[in-house]
């Protein structure tokens, strides 16, 4: 396998996730509890497109643009 790091060029959409907040139509990965918090983030060139992200991995990889 031919594993190579990519690194973002673009910016996401993002809103803090609250408990009771509808997850419908957001991806969510297996390993992703969102009753623990995250964000709700958003292609902002395709805004259906929407997928969860947590705490931990949205302040090691994101900041305000």
């Amino acid at each position: 396998m031919d594993i190579r790091k990519y690194r973002k060029k673009g910016t996401i959409e993002a809103y803090p996730y609250k408990n009771g907040m509808t997850l419908e139509g957001v991806s969510v990965s297996e390993q992703d509890d969102p009753t623990n918090g995250g964000w709700i983030a958003r292609d902002p060139d395709n805004p259906v497109d929407r997928w969860f992200i947590n705490n931990a991995y949205f302040a090691a990889h994101y900041e305000e643009a």
